[in-house]
């Protein structure tokens, strides 16, 4: 999606290799989950937005993502790719990940970093190496380790017996 010069020495991680230090690297994965994008003006009175999704690249690993950049070029971002895409990232900034209270509307990664992608020095494209039926079969796993779910008839017995709010998860099939 830019059209700039990416380096030669660009080698393909997973998730579980993230490091503070990653550099010249390019991620793999299907999108899980996307927000909308959003604008703001910024201290300098520019006009700034940005997009969040999350990416998963195997059956235990998916990582919050941040696109940055020019209304223009996030809005063609968020249009341009939705959920289930199986897309790389060349070059985004890793970053140690903070605790946010945003996070409960997104799956909780379960990686330690977040990604950042800057328009002008990162990008994002749809990805079609031979590879890519690893990546759709992580598309419909559960976010949630098995032993977190609540049958159905126990949820009464959990808001009836918790003072204190508990987040309750189910895990559903829907069938349309």
């Amino acid at each position: 999606m830019n059209d700039f010069n990416l380096s030669a020495d660009i080698v393909q991680i997973e998730i579980s290799e993230l490091s503070p230090n990653s550099k010249d690297f390019k991620l793999v994965g299907v999108i899980i989950s996307k927000r909308s994008a959003r604008s703001f003006t910024d201290r300098k009175n520019e006009t700034r937005s940005v997009w969040n999704f999350t990416l998963r690249d195997s059956p235990l690993y998916f990582i919050n993502v941040a696109a940055w950049g020019s209304e223009e070029y996030i809005d063609k971002l968020f249009t341009t790719f939705n959920v289930g895409d199986i897309v790389e990232l060349i070059n985004p900034r890793v970053s140690l990940r903070k605790a946010q209270e945003d996070t409960k509307y997104q799956p909780f990664p379960t990686s330690s970093f977040d990604l950042t992608l800057s328009e002008g020095k990162s990008e994002i494209n749809y990805y079609s190496g031979s590879d890519i039926g690893r990546y759709v079969r992580c598309y419909h796993l559960p976010t949630k380790h098995p032993e977190s779910y609540v049958k159905l008839q126990d949820i009464v017995y959990y808001t009836q017996h918790n003072q204190e709010r508990r987040d309750i998860n189910l895990l559903v099939a829907v069938k349309y």
